[in-house]
């Protein structure tokens, strides 16, 4: 998963903060709306800054991700510097020069689609709380918020029975330049993820969606 694979790279600090927008609202769309909308995305491209933490230790660094529905490109940078990348296509991992093993870095791929592709995954069971509709699958569950149809949380149970934690938080616009029109214009820009003691926090700086 996205944590366990990033934990396992060694990389260093950078945090900034970007002025939290307001949560849109869509009053005229449905979840089933969201989802079509959603899985005409073909592609996404992010550059990331990351900060993780265990115990009194902090360790972060920049990234860059793009993500399709066929292959996955991870780079990884240190004080601007290129420090490893990863190649996906397909499910087996072409190329690897992020010094992590082969079974780590596909965790890291799994970790980052569940992460940016959350609606890429065959929910069992859908359901509506007060304020999130919570969507259910084998060994995953997520929240997300009814009003501005973003994810807030997501659970990811591991084949051994521990979990990993994700908060979403900080709706940005993916072209602050326009006007905001749908629901899929909008994105969660900060992710909080807790696995045991570990804690990763990945801000999206940038974002470029293809259709």
């Amino acid at each position: 998963m996205l944590v366990v694979g990033l934990l396992a790279l060694t990389i260093i600090v950078c945090g900034c903060v970007k002025p939290q927008a307001l949560m849109p609202e869509h009053r005229d769309y449905n979840l089933n709306r969201l989802l079509s909308e959603l899985s005409a995305i073909k592609s996404i491209e992010a550059a990331l800054e990351i900060e993780y933490e265990k115990g009194d230790a902090i360790m972060g660094g920049d990234m860059f991700v793009k993500i399709d529905e066929g292959s996955l490109v991870v780079r990884l940078y240190y004080m601007g510097f290129l420090a490893g990348e990863f190649i996906e296509e397909g499910g087996v991992v072409k190329k690897n020069s992020l010094k992590v093993s082969k079974a780590r870095a596909e965790m890291l791929v799994e970790g980052l689609r569940d992460s940016i592709f959350w609606w890429k995954t065959n929910y069992e069971e859908t359901y509506e709380e007060d304020e999130a509709y919570v969507l259910r699958g084998i060994g995953r569950e997520i929240r997300i918020d009814k009003k501005g149809l973003l994810p807030i949380s997501q659970r990811i149970v591991l084949s051994n029975g521990e979990a990993i934690d994700i908060l979403y938080s900080e709706p940005m616009q993916v072209n602050p330049e326009l006007q905001a029109q749908r629901a899929t214009d909008w994105y969660q820009s900060a992710m909080t993820i807790q696995y045991r003691h570990y804690k990763l926090r990945a801000r999206i700086r940038s974002v470029s969606v293809r259709m």
